[in-house]
Parts: structure tokens; C-alpha cells; sequence
């Protein structure tokens, strides 16, 4: 049989075929470019190392894009409580002296009437500029992912698979182009079951699909809907074989992970067969039962020895060296203290400590003359405001808490605050 002799026009239209429906479409001169063989330049596309990612240095990842806008956020609303204060302080000094209130000066007003207008927009937009810059330099990288590329085979596929794993921008809009970079973006050309496991684990989608709100007790059934009736099988396509394919897959994915993350997972399983009236696709799957490890003696020598940040530092050897217990540590405000004498003064005790804390208070002090004398992070939200007892008024940052000082000695050591007493 003779060979089909093609004509200039049909590998013009098979090139404009495969632009318009496998890449992006085309562009000035990229028909002829390919016309030759277009079956060709897609699979050399795809092939091309690195394709499909975006390696750019100055994007945030999911999670740091997520922390810049809780800070950000924090700024302006602690701008608006500051200014709020100002206002108070100056109206109360002025009815103590018997003169009419004089006011904010113009700055402080200018300060207080940005702040407020600030907070409002925050009210209406939900966003900090800081956030908007973020998600426009996302935006940015993505567009020139697709103008940039020859074809674009891979980014079509990048949009298909973010569009089947999605999230919205509603819901985590500070995270939803890092989870594509993060989660779809990687896996685009490789195996389902990766790009699967990638997103079900990313912060995006957890928060996205209510995972964040699973409980032992009463575990959200979200996600696990979604997984089985959307990402994978569809409603109604169970049989007996895959209450065995999921034990399977249970156990090459988490069978070496601890007790807690296996049950985690298998009560998303079991939730999703409940909603969806069918056997428990986790019959095959027994629960794993949490045994808490003993956890080793606490090596003081070693911890000393660490480079530990000075507020923990300070903290830790105070606590050690006092022998008293951390809320009442905690408790300690600068203008109780008496440095000569290696004490402070917590309520109705006296808490002492030597050498080593006496040399690292007066870094961790910085100059500061009242106020707690170990503070958290940032500055409280308005939610969560303290009272001024709890609150540095140098600094605007509320006194360190029990519960973050126990996190933070736990994730260092792997011990309790209690076990520094000697």
C-alpha cells in the first residue's frame, strides 16, 4: 500500500491541532516551527528536565507566605490598639490635672486615623498589602510559566491537575500558589499515587478540606469524601477488593508511620465509608494502640552547651538554678527585680538564681525598666489582647506564656520545663 504523502496544509493543521489542544496555543511562527513533527515537539517538551516547575528564589513557600500575612496582619491591628491607647492615656492624664483634654498631637491623630482606616480595610478586604504583593508575584510566576513556554504541554497539565487537586483562594489565599508549586507542580509528569499523597499531606488542603478540625472522637469526614468520591473512585465504584487495595495502600504509605498518624488516617477512611452507606473499606485495618515512649534523662551538660536563643537561655538556666516552677518565673516583672542581690519578687515568693542567669538578664533586659520580664513573639491581635500587667509598654509584645514556653523546651529537648528543676 502506498504511504499517505502528507501536504504542507495537513502538518500545518496537525501543528495547529496539537498547539490548540494539548499546549496553550499558538504563537507567531510556532506552527511552522513544529509542522514538521508535532507529535514530536510535545513529547520533547515534556521530556525537557525541570519542566511543569516554577524555580523561583524570591516566591514564599506555602507556610512562610502563610506566616508573613499573620504577621502582617498582626502590625495593623496592633498600630490601631497603640494609637487607641495613646488616646486613653493622654484623655486620662488630662481629666487627673483638671485641664480639658488637649488631645493627640497631629502626628499621633495622622497615626491613629491611618491605623483605624487600616483596620477597616482589613474588615472589608481581608488582605494586608503585604499579602497582595505576595499573591501578585505568584501571579506573575505563573503567567510567565505559560508565555514562556514553547508549547505548553506541561502547563496545561499543571492547570488540569490543579484544578482536580484544588483548593480556593477563599479559603487559603496566602497558600494556594505555593501549594501548587509545592504539591501539583513536581509530580505533574510522574506518578498519580505521589501528586495524591503530596496534596493530601500540604497545609493548603488540610485547611481547605476542615482536616484541621478531625478529632478522635469526631473526625471530619471531608476530606476523606472527597478523596474517594472526587480524587480517585467515584460514587458507588467499591467492591470487596478495594476494602483489600486500601489496607494495601495504608500500609505502604504509613506503614512505618507512628500510631497516631496511622489511626488518623484510617478514621478519614472509615468516616468517608459511613457517609457514603458502605462496608468499611478499613475492616482490613486494625487500630494501632499509642504507647508513649519513656523519654531519656535530660542531658544538662549538652543543652548548655547548645547555641540557644537568649530568651530560652535565660529562662532555662533560671529555672534550673531556682528551683521554682515556671509559671511562677514566668510571672516575674523587670521592676521587681534586684540584679545585685541574684532575685525578683513573683506575687508573695521570692525566686533566686546565680551566676549563669545573673550574666545573660541584662542582654535579655536590653534597656527595658518595666514590664514582663520574658515576652512572647509579636504583639497580640486585638482578639486576644492581655491586660497591661501582661503587656511590655516598650515593646507593645505580651509576657511568654506557660503554654508556649513548655512547646518551644519540648521541641528543643523532647523533655518538660519540670524536669530542668534540680
Amino acid at each position: 500500500m502506498a504511504q499517505e504523502v502528507k501536504t504542507n496544509d495537513d502538518r500545518q493543521r496537525e501543528a495547529a491541532l496539537a498547539l490548540h489542544r494539548f499546549g496553550l496555543g499558538p504563537k507567531r511562527n510556532s506552527i511552522a516551527e513544529i509542522a514538521s513533527d508535532p507529535r514530536g515537539a510535545l513529547l520533547a517538551e515534556i521530556e525537557r528536565p525541570g519542566v511543569g516547575r516554577i524555580n523561583n528564589p524570591d516566591l514564599l513557600s506555602a507556610t512562610a507566605a502563610a506566616r508573613s500575612a499573620f504577621e502582617a496582619r498582626s502590625e495593623r491591628r496592633a498600630q490601631t490598639i497603640m494609637a487607641q491607647r495613646a488616646q486613653k492615656e493622654s484623655e486620662r492624664v488630662a481629666a487627673q490635672s483638671g485641664v480639658q483634654a488637649p488631645g493627640m498631637s497631629d502626628e499621633l491623630a495622622s497615626k491613629a486615623a491611618a491605623a483605624k482606616a487600616a483596620d477597616a480595610a482589613l474588615a472589608d478586604q481581608g488582605v494586608t498589602e503585604r499579602e497582595r504583593q505576595n499573591f501578585l508575584k505568584e501571579v506573575k510566576a505563573r503567567l510567565d510559566a505559560a508565555f514562556d513556554a514553547d508549547i505548553g504541554f506541561a502547563e496545561r497539565l499543571v492547570w488540569f491537575w490543579s484544578n482536580h487537586f484544588c483548593v480556593s483562594t477563599f479559603t487559603v489565599y496566602n497558600m494556594a500558589a505555593g501549594y501548587e508549586r509545592e504539591a501539583i507542580r513536581p509530580h505533574v509528569l510522574g506518578r498519580f499515587a505521589d501528586m495524591l499523597l503530596a496534596t493530601e499531606g500540604h497545609p493548603a488542603m488540610l485547611i481547605y478540606l476542615d482536616s484541621t478540625s478531625n478529632r478522635r472522637i469526631h473526625p471530619n469526614e471531608n476530606y476523606a469524601r472527597e478523596l474517594m468520591e472526587l480524587f480517585c473512585l467515584g460514587v458507588g465504584n467499591y467492591t470487596e477488593r478495594d476494602i483489600k487495595e486500601v489496607a494495601r495502600a495504608f500500609t505502604m504509605a504509613w506503614g512505618t508511620a507512628a500510631a497516631r498518624t496511622w489511626n488518623r488516617h484510617r478514621s478519614a477512611v472509615r468516616s468517608f465509608s459511613t457517609w457514603a452507606a458502605l462496608d468499611d473499606l478499613a475492616a482490613a485495618l486494625d487500630r494501632r494502640v499509642e504507647t508513649p515512649l519513656a523519654p531519656a534523662a535530660l542531658d544538662l551538660d549538652a543543652l548548655w552547651t547548645r547555641d540557644l536563643p537568649l530568651r530560652e537561655h535565660a529562662l532555662w538556666r533560671m529555672l534550673h538554678e531556682s528551683a521554682a516552677g515556671a509559671k511562677t518565673v514566668l510571672a516575674l516583672n523587670i521592676e521587681d527585680l534586684d540584679l545585685d542581690d541574684r532575685r525578683g519578687r513573683a506575687g508573695d515568693r521570692w525566686v533566686s538564681w546565680r551566676a549563669q542567669t545573673a550574666r545573660l538578664l541584662p542582654a535579655l533586659l536590653a534597656g527595658r525598666a518595666r514590664g514582663p520580664v520574658f515576652l512572647g513573639d509579636r504583639r497580640p491581635g486585638p482578639a486576644r489582647l492581655p491586660g497591661d500587667a501582661d503587656l511590655c509598654p516598650d515593646t507593645g509584645r505580651r509576657r511568654l506564656s506557660y503554654e508556649r514556653a513548655e512547646y518551644l523546651f519540648k521541641r528543643a529537648t523532647g523533655h518538660t520545663l519540670r524536669q530542668l528543676k534540680p
